[in-house]
């Protein structure tokens, strides 16, 4: 077993040093901002921090001397992500009412997540308001809001359509039964918007 002197190789050809660095310090981005000074950076998300660092060595550069604040500095809050999304609008038999469904999804920074679907008639009037949400740590949450006014609307022209269907009925009965039977209207074609 060969044993290794302070400051000389161990094997014969190889070299002991390494090459003196240009620049005093280097560190990436990421190891500067692990680093950074509380005080006046402290307040920088890790982008921002990087920015100004890129800013503060161009500066160094072009004037040979440091750019740097003395007051502390501070990220704006970051906006949440929207994404927007309108479907196609679809008729209810007999009843000629427009729907329209107007999505909207929002993704915050933290990983909360909100999808909000709002159902509009063709006068504008909202039918109903469904809010589904999931938090940062994964807890949901389902709100569901429909407009009463609306929904007795769609139940009298529902009972409207029954009562047409009946004496469609009796009409076919009478007859001799003669033809296709009517057809029963569907109380989820009215009621659900």
């Amino acid at each position: 077993m060969a044993f290794k002197q302070k400051g000389y190789p161990m094997h014969k050809g190889t070299a002991s040093y390494k090459k003196a660095s240009s620049t005093p310090m280097q560190k990436t981005y990421k190891e500067a901002y692990a680093d950074r000074d509380q005080k006046i950076y402290g307040g920088l998300n890790e982008a921002d921090y990087i920015a100004e660092a890129k800013r503060q060595n161009k500066s160094k550069k072009e004037t040979g001397k440091w750019d740097a604040p003395k007051e502390a500095m501070t990220s704006e809050a970051p906006k949440p992500k929207v994404k927007t999304k309108t479907s196609t609008t679809t008729v209810l038999p007999d009843t000629k009412a427009e729907r329209t469904r107007d999505v909207t999804k929002t993704k915050g920074e933290d990983g909360s997540k909100t999808k909000k679907v709002v159902v509009t008639d063709s006068s504008d009037k909202v039918v109903k308001t469904k809010t589904k949400t999931k938090d940062a740590d994964g807890n949901r949450t389902k709100v569901v809001t429909k407009s009463d006014s609306t929904r007795k609307t769609n139940r009298k022209s529902f009972q409207a359509a029954k009562e047409k269907h009946r004496d469609a009925v009796q009409a076919w009965r009478k007859g001799g039964k003669e033809g296709e039977k009517p057809t029963r209207p569907n109380r989820s074609d009215y009621m659900n918007a």
